[in-house]
């Protein structure tokens, strides 16, 4: 059966591409999400990005097409740095085709806080 542009007969879930739970975030220092050689997510058009976090904390997704992020990594979105907003989910969405993904969150705050919970999703090309 399909209903205009969509088939949804044809729906294909998003896979869980990694999930981690309770990351502390240090005062004053960063980490990486889910790990500074990031995630492989060259076979995914769609992809999504959630986390929800204790406090404010920024967050830069880096992205690159040879898994290094040394280079000069590239930023999505471009502007750089994005803020959390406290105990609420976040979630962004892009399909460029970058290969692979990490997020850089910082802890702007003197005290330790913690991302509850980071999820990357992928619906396979």
């Amino acid at each position: 059966m399909s209903f205009g542009p969509f088939d949804y007969g044809r729906m294909v879930k998003l896979e869980v591409l990694s999930e981690k739970s309770d990351v502390t975030v240090p005062a004053g220092e960063s980490v990486y999400l889910p790990s500074e050689n990031g995630v492989d997510i060259s076979g995914y058009k769609f992809k999504t990005i959630s986390f929800y976090a204790d406090y404010a904390l920024n967050y830069v997704v880096e992205v690159s097409d040879d898994g290094t992020f040394t280079d000069y990594p590239q930023y999505y979105p471009s502007s750089g740095s994005e803020s959390l907003t406290a105990n609420q989910l976040e979630t962004l969405s892009f399909e460029e085709d970058f290969k692979y993904v990490r997020v850089k969150v910082s802890n702007p705050d003197t005290s330790d806080h913690s991302v509850k919970k980071f999820r990357i999703k992928g619906r396979r090309l």
